[in-house]
């Protein structure tokens, strides 16, 4: 829609509209208990991430598709990583399993260079109001630790140090995740 052109489209008719779209695919989670509040969660998380995304002082594109892509440069992306993090440590939980000492791995090399930067973009973020920083950033983490996550087995019954330091890993991208989100008001999703 162009506002120049007479097409406009309210704040209100907005959330609706991303409201309506992701209660469609929550509706066909099976994990998800209250399905109204996560679609809720979701839809807010996902205006407010491409709201965030764009630089100031530019037009705000606005693309409904990929607003509400669990892949990508979005919102319920970012989500849909926390709650993975989220289900690898109930599993560690589940079965025992405790997270050791962070060692570098060279499978993870991407994650570590990455999750070293987050004070310093945080802090160029506030400094310059740009939360655009922070949303790349984020995106880039969970792009990093889901090709991560892709490749390598996280817990593992028979090699347990490795379990012990891939579990201390991803507990710190999970805080590291938690922390951004927090910053930029998005709703952290438990299960998805």
């Amino acid at each position: 829609l162009s506002s120049r052109k007479g097409g406009s489209l309210s704040a209100e008719e907005l959330i609706k509209t991303v409201s309506e779209e992701v209660s469609k695919i929550v509706e066909k989670s099976e994990v998800v208990t209250d399905k109204e509040a996560t679609s809720q969660d979701i839809a807010i998380g996902a205006l407010r991430y491409q709201i965030l995304k764009q630089g100031s002082g530019k037009n705000i594109v606005f693309d409904l598709d990929q607003a509400v892509s669990f892949e990508g440069d979005s919102g319920p992306y970012l989500q849909y990583t926390l709650a993975r993090l989220n289900s690898l440590l109930e599993k560690a939980d589940e079965e025992n399993v405790v997270a050791g000492k962070v060692k570098y791995e060279e499978s993870a090399d991407e994650l570590f260079k990455k999750l070293y930067r987050f004070s310093e973009i945080v802090e160029r973020a506030g400094k310059e109001y740009a939360p655009q920083y922070l949303t790349t950033f984020l995106i880039e983490i969970s792009g990093a630790f889901n090709g991560f996550y892709a490749n390598e087995k996280i817990i593992d019954q028979d090699n347990p140090e490795a379990t012990a330091q891939r579990l201390a890993l991803v507990s710190v991208v999970k805080a590291v995740l938690e922390k951004g989100m927090y910053i930029l008001n998005i709703p952290r999703v438990h299960r998805m």
